[in-house]
């Protein structure tokens, strides 16, 4: 009994002293896209640009320095293809004007000074979506075809979710005693593919000389600046 009573003291303290809130930020990115040179056969440029990022969560305040902050988060990236090919029996190329949209969700810890942060967590999707504009020109320039608003692409039955490291830091400016307001300046690195493209490098055992497992090569994002605002009321 004297166990559980002190277990809920110390729970019900250390929750007291924390200070709950929530938070909403909006930001943009821009990033490239790294093109293995094995699939240069394949595409004649893969672009990547800017894109977008918003999320909406909870805040706790663990200590007078710490703070833990997650919730939901959704952001969108380019994906821009032109790829070589034939049309009709005519050589051209294939341009495909994309964006990837991505839902999951963000999970950040904050170091705090009085009006600076530094800021590191992963941002984790579940569920994609996809839309572009797809447009094939001969090697004159003329345009062959034109389809636009399509939610597949010519390249792939389907795309990975993403799994991204973000570290960022930025100035905290207090806005009354509940309200704060922060500037953000991340980086991003993504550790997935953007999807399977089915090409396989042989590789060796640089000691031996001995055959082994063969290499995926695939396209991913190349690591991301991301830069907005954040806003933060505390209950």
């Amino acid at each position: 009994m004297m166990r559980a009573l002190l277990f809920i003291f110390v729970t019900t303290s250390t929750f007291a002293q924390s200070k709950v809130g929530v938070e909403f930020s909006f930001s943009g990115t821009s990033g490239g896209i790294d093109l293995p040179g094995l699939l240069k056969d394949n595409f004649e440029k893969v672009e990547g640009g800017s894109g977008s990022y918003w999320s909406f969560g909870l805040t706790v305040k663990a200590s007078d320095k710490i703070t833990i902050r997650g919730g939901p988060a959704f952001w969108s990236m380019p994906f821009v293809p032109t790829a070589k090919g034939t049309y009709n029996g005519t050589a051209a190329l294939a341009k495909e004007t994309g964006t990837l949209s991505f839902s999951g969700i963000y999970l950040r810890l904050d170091r705090t000074w009085d009006y600076f942060y530094l800021s590191g967590g992963f941002d984790f999707s579940f569920g994609k979506s996809y839309k572009s504009d797809l447009e094939i020109r001969n090697t004159t320039g003329q345009v062959l075809f034109r389809a636009n608003n399509q939610t597949t692409s010519t390249f792939t039955n389907d795309f990975f979710n993403q799994a991204n490291l973000v570290l960022g830091l930025g100035p905290s400016v207090p806005i009354g005693k509940h309200l704060e307001l922060r500037g953000n300046v991340s980086v991003v690195i993504p550790f997935s593919t953007i999807y399977d493209s089915g090409v396989v490098a042989k590789q060796v055992y640089i000691n031996s000389g001995q055959p082994a497992p063969d290499a995926k090569v695939n396209l991913r994002y190349l690591p991301l600046i991301s830069y907005g605002l954040n806003v933060s009321y505390s209950f």
